[in-house]
């Protein structure tokens, strides 16, 4: 009897892996295009600092903002000139450094967003969040990344779904059909114990004890893997509710369709 059990455990347990490994490894491609995402700021150019300080004041108050930088035009200035001492490899002349100290440059604000929260909604937010502060604001962005990466991550989750629902098939099936074939074998035994006088009614009390058991221990190896590895090589917890729920479901259907099926013989 064990040994049955143990077996469905095992197959369940196993196929679960195999969705989980897939599940881990489309994951890990999402959050790789999104890092490409989050690597391109959105640039806020302005030569007036009130405005460039009215900027970062409203939008470090959205979810989708990671870091932000505020740099004023008298800062952007001083970082040219630094820079172009760097590359001449010798102090400006004091008539080069004169031009270039009375030459306008704007200041600039760069955000660099939550690549996950910055979708269509995030970035609708954010973009009126900053139209609100003037309607004409100098915004720098690359859109046409944005739009290819966010179609990459689309495709990667609908592979993903691809994946999960022919794994939530498979596990329904092994679920039910091993349930009826060791169901199967014990018929024998237990007409043997109902026309022996034999308490049948064990039969039933063992069948959802065991049931409770299949459900249990593969949902459990397979919540340890998804939460587990992210931790492990990532450093975070996340808990893939979808997809758990979904293994959790197809278990409880096999379980339930098997007794259904079967509930006669259990009477």
């Amino acid at each position: 009897m064990h040994n049955r059990i143990g077996l469905q455990v095992l197959v369940l347990a196993l196929v679960f892996l195999m969705w989980n490994t897939l599940r881990l490894k489309q994951e890990t491609l999402i959050r790789q295009v999104q890092q490409r995402l989050g690597g391109i700021p959105v640039l806020i150019v302005s030569d007036d600092e009130d405005e460039l300080s009215a900027v970062a004041n409203t939008v470090r108050r959205l979810s989708m903002v990671k870091e932000l930088r505020l740099e004023l035009p008298v800062e952007v200035k001083n970082r040219l000139l630094d820079r172009l001492e760097e590359s001449a490899g010798q102090p400006l002349s004091s008539g080069s450094r004169e031009l270039l100290s009375g030459t306008m440059m704007p200041g600039l604000v760069n955000i660099t967003v939550h690549p996950a929260l910055f979708d269509a909604a995030g970035r609708d937010s954010l973009w009126s969040s900053l139209h609100a502060i003037r309607q004409d604001l100098v915004i720098r962005y690359n859109d046409e990344f944005w739009s290819q990466r966010w179609e990459e991550i689309h495709h990667l989750r609908r592979i993903r779904l691809l994946y999960e629902a022919f794994f939530a098939a498979l596990a329904l099936l092994a679920a039910v059909g091993l349930r009826h074939v060791f169901e199967a074998k014990q018929d024998e035994y237990w007409r043997i114990v109902r026309r022996s006088g034999g308490d049948v009614k064990r039969r039933r009390r063992l069948y959802w004890k065991n049931s409770l058991v299949i459900l249990l221990l593969p949902s459990t190896i397979s919540l340890i893997v998804l939460v587990g590895y992210p931790y492990y090589t990532l450093g975070e917890i996340t808990w893939p509710w979808q997809t758990l729920a979904m293994q959790a479901g197809c278990l409880t259907l096999a379980i339930f369709t098997s007794w259904f099926s079967q509930q006669e013989k259990m009477s």
